[in-house]
């Protein structure tokens, strides 16, 4: 949800629109992968007695 209006910043201190959408594609690739590895590890340290 908050990809556009990043996207826009970016747009606006860059002034390339390439740039911001490469930026926010790469931007919620990596937040998707980080929060899928920190799920993960909480999985295994919750399970754990």
């Amino acid at each position: 949800i908050f990809t556009i209006p990043i996207m826009g910043v970016i747009y606006y201190l860059s002034g390339s629109l390439m740039i911001a959408v490469v930026a926010g594609v790469i931007m919620t690739a990596s937040a998707f992968l980080f929060s899928a590895i920190a799920g993960y590890i909480a999985g295994i340290v919750g399970s754990s007695n």
